[in-house]
C-alpha cells in the first residue's frame, strides 16, 4: 500500500512563479525572517502592468 504525504503544496510559491512568467519585472527579491532570499510580488508594479492608465 502506498503512503500519502500529509502536507499541502506551497501554492504561494507556485502562484509567484506563474506571475513571474507573465510579468517578470513585477517580481523582486527580499530576505525572509531566516535571512534567505525569496521572491516577492511588487504589487504597485503589477497594478501598473495591468492598467491602461498611469497608476500613482
Amino acid at each position: 500500500m502506498e503512503h500519502l504525504k500529509m502536507h499541502s503544496l506551497n501554492k504561494i510559491d507556485e502562484n509567484i512563479n506563474k506571475i513571474a512568467a507573465l510579468f517578470p519585472n513585477c517580481v523582486t527579491e527580499a530576505k525572509d525572517d531566516n535571512g534567505e532570499i525569496v521572491h516577492k510580488i511588487d504589487f504597485d508594479m503589477l497594478k501598473q502592468e495591468l492598467s491602461s492608465v498611469l497608476v500613482e
